[in-house]
């Protein structure tokens, strides 16, 4: 039914309306999020949610959406010669909070990339062993797209 519990963070996503909470247990989570909708994304906290990939892609892409995403621990993360490692948004408003980013690896902004964005809120964000081939090793902010 419509309130059973889903064990797939994009199933969920996509399964959400517009401006809906998404509550995300603790546990390891293997996987990219596509986020295409305003929305709160909310883990159990640094070190007790987390999400990888292997290297396989950016964890979480957000396009023209309002994103409240909080509470995870972001891991291994490389956008294979993209941008953004573990976060890419563009044309996104971005507000992350309680946020760990490790290993990103990016052409640019190996942890995170923002670009054409009016809003972007970083609290308790950190990132640590990312690298870019290019720029932002930590973070790439940028004032349109190109």
């Amino acid at each position: 039914g419509p309130n059973r519990a889903i064990r797939n963070i994009q199933e969920a996503i996509d399964r959400a309306a517009a401006g809906d909470t998404i509550l995300v247990d603790p546990g390891n989570y293997r996987g990219q999020l596509d986020i295409q909708k305003d929305l709160v994304v909310r883990g159990a906290g640094v070190g007790s949610t987390r999400l990888w990939n292997d290297g396989n892609g950016t964890l979480v892409s957000a396009d023209q959406v309002e994103l409240v995403f909080e509470g995870f621990t972001l891991d291994d993360a490389e956008a294979n010669g993209a941008r953004g490692g573990a976060i890419f948004a563009e044309n996104a408003d971005l507000s992350a909070t309680d946020l760990e980013i490790v290993q990103g690896d990016a052409r640019e902004g190996g942890g995170l990339y923002v670009t054409g964005s009016t809003t972007v809120v970083l609290t308790d964000a950190t990132v640590t062993d990312s690298q870019a081939d290019r720029n932002g090793a930590a973070i790439y902010l940028g004032v349109g797209v190109d």
